[in-house]
């Protein structure tokens, strides 16, 4: 079928054609044309009336949150809260975090004021994708409100890092928290959840804002492909610190580019599973402790200062006029190469300090008049000179210099003393396990005055302690007494304007603070409180918990700087086995006025006593073995402890061996006046040697050997002062009673019919040699090693800690191995009170090829190559040692106890057990030595090889 055709025939087309030439009539008239008109043009004259009266109006009324919004960045976060926030899947390789917080402070919250500050914690847990919890951590975060200027009523605050529309809500300033996952335990993923745990202030409305962000790797072939212009730079860039892309080193960038930061997606609906809140961000600060009117230090005989930089660089000093006397500022540089250098004084107030290439810590003090002074960078290799910048900006003055600040933290403490009613109560977890009634104070002497110390007679702080039951009853309070208190001139407390800058010192008071002392208690079963009450001094508390699981880890860059010998004071802490406590009666405390800021410096420090100031003392860190470690190594008449060792004996059935291990080459010297009958001296064939044959009583001397069975059959000739005994080889491993009465003699050995060599075999004598200085052997008894030994031992009720000395025999070829010592399983009994140190009950050590370190990477001893014989006749193997330990400290319980050591990789070693001290006396007298060696205490002077012990038995 054919569509008809939709074009018009020729009369259509004329028609249509002669409709369009007439003119169009749309019913308008000439009036009505003109009323249209004037319509049209009143409402153009009325609008532009309206606009020119909008603007003269916005120029008159300025909005200050326009002006913010307008610059403000709008951000959003997830809300997290009191049991409540996002959850997120992380891969098995995804371990870096960092967490971008704030805090939405109530309605009702007091008005802003610069000193303030809040405290929450970020709970983290981590689950697998079954639900089973394989970690959790509470992170503790203190923040403030960023705010300058003055608050207008109903338009805001003009200069503020980060606000909401809701002016009847307030924000804190952003907390950035970097978080080291552990590595998953099967390769497979988890869930991450993040959680707020309100401290302060305590109220339901507390809300927490975060955002998540994971760190990757970028692939090789990316980072060829990324362009290094200033914008792709800014926009990669890891904004931890202030710098801008451009200032930064092409170290810093290299390292920045090598490493992406993804922002995590929380799981599930939002509304359904997690909420999100909109914040805006402007990027103001007032950063932390910096005082913005002012660029001098200030130094006095009670607050030094101390600044950690990075080399090299030249700094400037300039002293300011009229303030002290520049002859009395005393300069000192630490460094990590093991200096400690005091820089030559002067007199003049404008001085250069040239800083070597590394990490250097200068110390500045003055013992006369307090001195101010600026110190700013003039020139430096790198861009970076301070050493850790984190949280704060880049201070230059008006030519754009550098200037350089202390690093300070601030360590929230308790004040206990006469002038604060409320005492510090600390609640203890409803548990028979004895770790979770461990508790450590650190306490801290405070003067009465400011910039004032007692350097005439130094007190003592004292205290009470009250152990308190669930029902508010004491169970007992004791009275603790500690020692003289020592000055520490670096931490102390600042109280007054801090912020109002350079024209506030007068107005502020600095009180030195003593360096800590430590009160550790074991509290008694029931006890739900432990309860500090004053003596008579003004004092410092800041309390721990006991968890001996976790070891202590400083965060990076620090813990990639030091040394045996060189250790930071007050780094950050990454994870620590002693963690801080809250008092339950926080808010008590706070409405007391008694919970204060402790300012502390981060700074460079020799371990022990700092000999160029007699100041100092061992470095208190997490080490609950340090102090017996080192009374056990400066203990002795001679600077070495001689004994006496006891042999502890493994239980059960397992293999057994005997050898004869050489000792060092001042053993023949050090040990001819205290021989036993364990010890033995080679002689070497036709050698004359003077011998004091009578050394260990009037048993006959006896002479062994280990010859090559072609001698079997062969006659012996021993020459004593001239006469010859003989006596015929009839084995290969043999010993000989000498017919010789004791005394001084001279003795040589050779062979009757042919010449002895030193390569047919050794002999050895258990006589010490007077005049020549042969090797001195020792016969050890070794077990050997396959899963697990048990060593039974008694502590005895001296109130002292005992070391267990654990000595690994392995195999030159093997790489190494891992092993695990524990006490009673990691739960010996503890008494309950005030114990000097609290003793790690597990420890695991790491064998790598250079000798043994423990769980948080501390080297422990070298490996060392061992020069043995094995009486057994096992031939072929070359053995390498090392020391371990573990210590039943002074707060274990006297009486049976067992060490287990565990080989936890798998293979062979061989291993034997001391300590020191008297053993059980029906057991047969055992001798021991065991040599001190040059690295068995981190920073201890290198000592002298040790006194071989004496009897393992004393006779009463």
């Amino acid at each position: 079928m054919t569509a008809p055709s939709r074009r018009p025939s020729p009369e259509e087309a004329e028609r249509i054609a002669a409709r369009l030439r007439q003119p169009s009539d749309h019913g308008a008239t000439p009036t009505r044309t003109l009323a249209a008109s004037l319509i049209l043009i009143v409402c153009m004259i009325g609008l532009t009336g309206l606009t020119w009266a909008r603007s003269r109006l916005a120029e008159r009324v300025a909005s200050p949150l326009a002006e913010k919004i307008a610059g403000a960045d709008r951000v959003s976060y997830y809300v997290i809260d009191e049991g409540e926030g996002p959850r997120f899947r992380l891969g098995p390789d995804e371990l870096s975090l960092k967490l971008i917080t704030h805090l939405v402070l109530p309605e009702d919250t007091p008005p802003y004021s610069p000193e303030a500050e809040q405290a929450y914690g970020i709970l983290m847990r981590l689950h697998s994708l079954e639900g089973e919890l394989l970690w959790e951590r509470d992170f503790n975060v203190r923040t403030r409100q960023s705010k300058a200027d003055e608050l207008d009523r109903g338009r805001g605050w003009r200069l503020e890092n980060a606000f909401m529309l809701d002016l009847s809500r307030e924000l804190t300033d952003d907390r950035l928290t970097r978080v080291l996952l552990p590595t998953s335990p099967d390769g497979r993923d988890r869930f991450l959840s993040i959680e707020l745990v309100p401290r302060d202030p305590l109220d339901e409305d507390v809300l927490g804002l975060v955002r998540a962000y994971v760190r990757h790797e970028r692939p090789p072939d990316d980072l060829d492909k990324i362009a290094l212009a200033p914008g792709a730079g800014r926009a990669l860039v890891d904004h931890v610190t202030y710098r801008d892309w451009e200032s930064l080193s092409e170290a810093e960038r290299e390292a920045k580019l090598r490493y992406e930061w993804t922002r995590m997606a929380a799981l599930g609906y939002v509304g359904q599973d997690y909420e999100i809140l909109s914040i805006y961000e402007t990027g103001f600060r007032v950063p932390r402790g910096t005082k913005t009117k002012s660029e001098r230090q200030r130094v006095e005989p009670t607050r030094w200062l101390a600044f950690n930089v990075i080399g090299p660089a030249t700094l400037e000093l300039d002293i300011v006029d009229g303030i002290g006397d520049p002859r009395s500022l005393k300069v000192r540089r630490y460094s990590l190469d093991e200096v400690v250098e005091e820089l030559p004084r002067g007199g003049l107030r404008e001085r250069t300090l040239e800083v070597p290439p590394g990490i250097h810590c200068y110390v500045f003090e003055t013992e006369d008049l307090p001195l101010e002074f600026d110190l700013r960078t003039e020139a430096a290799l790198e861009t970076r000179v301070w050493f850790s910048e984190a949280e704060r900006p880049v201070r230059v003055n008006e030519r754009d210099e550098e200037m350089l600040e202390p690093d300070l933290r601030r360590i929230p403490v308790v004040r206990l003393g006469p002038n604060w009613r409320e005492l510090p109560r600390y609640a203890l977890p409803d548990t028979e396990d004895v770790i979770g009634r461990t508790l450590r104070f650190d306490l801290r002497y405070v003067p009465p005055f400011a910039a004032y110390w007692p350097l005439d007679e130094p007190p003592k702080i004292s205290l009470d302690y009250c152990f308190v039951d669930a029902e508010g009853e004491e169970i007992r309070c004791e009275r603790w007494t500690g020692a003289e208190v020592q000055e520490s001139h670096f931490e102390g407390l600042q109280e007054g304007d801090e912020a109002s800058g350079r024209a506030s010192w007068a107005r502020e008071r600095w009180y030195e603070v003593s360096e800590p002392q430590s009160l550790r208690m074991v509290a008694p079963e029931g006890t739900a409180e432990v309860v500090l009450r004053p003596g008579d001094e003004r004092v410092l508390v800041r309390a721990y918990g006991y968890w001996p699981e976790v070891p202590t880890r400083v965060m990076e860059p620090w813990r990639s700087h030091t040394t045996e010998t060189i250790i930071w004071r007050y780094p950050p802490l990454e994870t620590r086995t002693w963690f801080p406590l809250r008092a339950s009666n926080w808010e008590e405390l706070q409405d007391d006025e008694a919970i204060a800021d402790l300012m502390a410096q981060v700074r460079l420090q020799p371990r022990g006593v700092d000999e160029s100031t007699g100041r100092g003392g061992p470095w208190s860190g997490d080490d609950p073995d340090w102090s017996s470690r080192w009374q056990e190594l400066i203990a002795g008449e001679d600077g070495w402890d001689p004994g006496p060792w006891v042999t502890l004996e493994p239980r059960g059935r397992h293999r057994r061996r005997s050898i004869l291990e050489e000792l060092d080459e001042q053993a023949p010297e050090r040990l001819r006046e205290r021989w036993t009958g364990s010890l033995f001296t080679e002689l070497y064939p036709r050698r004359s040697y003077v011998t004091n044959l009578g050394a260990v009583g009037p048993s006959a001397p006896e002479l062994h050997w280990q010859l090559d069975p072609s001698l079997l059959g062969e006659r012996l000739v021993v020459d004593i002062d001239g006469t010859r005994h003989v006596h015929e080889i009839a084995e290969s491993r043999g010993r000989w009673r000498l017919p010789v009465e004791g005394g001084q003699h001279k003795i040589s050995v050779d062979l009757e019919d042919t010449r002895l060599t030193s390569k047919d075999g050794d002999l050895w004598i258990d006589r010490p040699v007077l005049v020549a200085s042969p090797p001195v052997s020792r016969r050890r008894s070794v077990h050997e090693l396959t899963t697990s030994l048990v060593f039974p031992l008694v502590k005895p009720d001296d109130g002292e800690a005992m070391i267990v000395n654990v000595v690994v025999y392995l195999p030159k070829r093997r790489p190494g191995a891992q092993l695990e010592l524990s006490v009673d399983g990691g739960e010996p009994e503890r008494i309950a009170g005030v114990v000097e140190r609290v003793s790690v009950s597990e420890r695991a050590y790491t064998i790598e090829g250079e000798g043994a370190v423990d769980s948080q990477g501390r080297p422990v001893d070298i490996r060392e190559f061992v020069r043995f014989v094995d009486l057994e006749g096992e031939h072929g193997v070359s053995l390498e040692s090392v020391n371990l330990r573990i210590t039943l400290g002074p707060e274990v319980t006297p009486g049976p106890h067992e060490v287990q050591v565990d080989l936890v990789d798998g293979g062979r070693v061989w291993v034997r057990a001391f300590h020191r001290g008297v053993g059980r006396r029906e057991r047969p007298a055992t001798s021991w030595t065991q040599a001190a060696r040059a690295n068995e205490l981190p920073g201890a002077p290198a000592p002298a090889p040790a006194p071989e012990g004496e009897s393992g038995e004393v006779q009463p």
